[in-house]
């Protein structure tokens, strides 16, 4: 059985001032301190070192530009921390460079071009395919008339061999004996 909320009992709470809480009049246990600092390293990785922020700065260095007087060092450190871990995490690497991340960029602005053309001039490459799972973070889509980007048209396929590329292997036997392969 649910309890019943006494809605009344905030009446006298004046939440704008006298009865507010302070922040300096609440205690924290070191267990929840503790439960705090692992649940921080947890979301946004390990604790910066001053080597990482270098690290950061300098392929994020345009990145200055997104934040404002008002936002903290803090904020900033924290936001490229999540953004390093991201790629890190999404795109499998142990370590971020610029070179790396311009290959990201230039593979997701060839995906965005691939679906203009396909909608607007038909097929520009039978083949070609994003290869990851994972777009880059909109702040690095910057810069991008630097790279020149040309597809090679191929040949399309044949029914079956589409239909191999986009059926379930549970639906096999829907296909000629000849392309039914066992289960890999």
């Amino acid at each position: 059985m649910l309890a019943e909320i006494n809605f009344f009992q905030f009446e006298d709470f004046d939440f704008d001032g006298e009865n507010s809480f302070d922040e300096e009049e609440l205690e924290v246990s070191n267990d929840l301190q503790e439960l705090l600092k692992r649940t921080e390293a947890e979301v946004f990785g390990a604790e910066p070192s001053p080597d990482d922020g270098q690290l950061n700065a300098e392929i994020f260095a345009e990145d200055n530009t997104l934040f404002t007087e008002e936002d903290s060092d803090q904020f900033r450190t924290e936001f490229l921390h999540y953004k390093r871990n991201y790629y890190e995490d999404k795109f499998d690497i142990t370590s971020l460079t610029s070179e790396k991340l311009d290959v990201f960029v230039k593979e997701y602005i060839r995906a965005i071009q691939w679906v203009l053309l396909y909608y607007y001039k038909g097929v520009s490459s039978w083949g070609w395919y994003y290869p990851s799972h994972y777009a880059p973070f909109c702040t690095d889509l910057r810069n991008f008339k630097k790279y020149k980007i040309e597809f090679d048209q191929g040949q399309p396929f044949q029914p079956f061999q589409q239909l191999l590329g986009v059926l379930p292997s549970q639906s096999r036997k829907l296909l000629p004996s000849c392309y039914q392969v066992s289960d890999c």
